[in-house]
């Protein structure tokens, strides 16, 4: 066992401990440690947290808005289901040069178990998991927040189901992704409402910079219009065709220098039209999901979603599938070949950074 040097083991406020090595993500703005409470510090079955943090001097700090939607969200004064929304602890402001969120700890993302099996997933689970991210926009909007940074890396599974979808029941590398699965959304940082209190809408506006990943960001995100309901629910379209088919017409572009990919990439999002992206989805849902498109390109400013609608075309699609000829029913996946859990975070960590290069 390695000992970890004193400067690498912080303390927040007396309350929480992490070692500085112990890094889940280090994104753009924040990094995510593992760590636990002190009280629990010798306890050996000892839960353990996400600590999320940002330097305090940061230009753009993220966390304490990110904290103030979350308690907004968790409010639910409006008394539904709280649905898809990470639970967290406390808030501390420029302790350690450092503000943090301190969140339970969660499994493996949506993204990574899409990559361990190879992009290939039962249709099944697809139509599963999209009716979750469905219920999480809805639930989001009805408290009057767009999420506007919503794609693959940004929902992941609880502990307890990114073990069974691994591991299965019986420890093999393989599990169910099914409609008992818990789909958590995080990343709230970009969080916005989109109307107040007396459900006033925003206004209108453009010449805005683009935020978000360029991959799932929306139309009208990358032309500069102002966000709404409907750019959480365009990027929602975006990763119904990439859990479908494994990939996005704009992904794998070659160019000289990132900025001409994300130039490229632009391009052809503004200029594809519904038909064209839903050209590699199977035959037998190819029109119940060129009508979502359809519908929400279709979409005001201002509108209100239908999301019963949207609903709708994928439990139609779910019908479709158990009365198709190939019954690809099950909602089993499997990790392929990967016998050690190094070897998964050795592909998993390959695969993140090239992602970073690209963004």
């Amino acid at each position: 066992m390695i000992k970890l040097k004193p400067e690498n083991v912080l303390t927040i406020n007396n309350e929480y401990k992490y070692c500085t090595d112990d890094v889940l993500v280090k994104g753009t703005f924040c990094i995510l440690y593992k760590g636990y409470h002190i009280s629990d510090e010798n306890n050996k079955n000892k839960k353990y947290y996400t600590i999320k943090s940002e330097p305090s001097s940061t230009k753009h700090p993220q966390l304490k808005h990110e904290y103030e939607i979350l308690s907004h969200l968790q409010k639910n004064s409006l008394n539904l289901k709280i649905t898809g929304i990470p639970k967290f602890s406390k808030y501390y402001h420029s302790i350690n040069h450092k503000n943090y969120i301190i969140m339970d700890l969660y499994g493996y993302t949506l993204d990574q178990i899409f990559e361990l099996s190879e992009y290939k997933l039962s249709h099944i689970s697809v139509f599963n998991i999209l009716n979750k991210i469905l219920e999480i926009i809805k639930y989001i909007h009805l408290n009057r927040i767009i999420h506007r940074d919503i794609e693959p890396s940004h929902l992941i599974y609880t502990i307890e189901d990114t073990s069974d979808l691994l591991f299965g029941n019986n420890g093999k590398k393989e599990g169910k992704m099914d409609s008992n699965s818990d789909l958590i959304l995080l990343d709230y940082g970009l969080c916005k409402y989109y109307c107040n209190s007396q459900k006033i809408h925003i206004n209108f506006k453009d010449n805005k910079k683009p935020i978000g990943n360029i991959i799932f960001c929306s139309i009208w995100n990358l032309i500069g219009i102002e966000e709404s309901r409907r750019d959480d629910l365009d990027a929602f379209c975006n990763i119904m065709i990439y859990l479908m088919t494994g990939k996005l017409p704009w992904m794998n572009i070659k160019a000289k220098t990132h900025q001409e990919i994300k130039e490229r990439i632009k391009e052809i999002k503004i200029s594809i039209s519904p038909l064209e992206i839903c050209k590699n989805v199977p035959l037998i849902y190819n029109e119940n999901f060129l009508k979502i498109i359809e519908y929400v390109r279709s979409l005001q400013f201002t509108d209100e979603p239908n999301y019963d609608y949207i609903k709708n075309l994928i439990n139609n699609c779910v019908e479709k599938c158990k009365s198709s000829s190939n019954k690809i029913l099950s909602d089993l996946i499997v990790i392929k070949n990967r016998s050690e859990d190094a070897e998964i975070e050795r592909i998993l960590e390959k695969r993140k950074k090239e992602r970073e290069e690209l963004l």
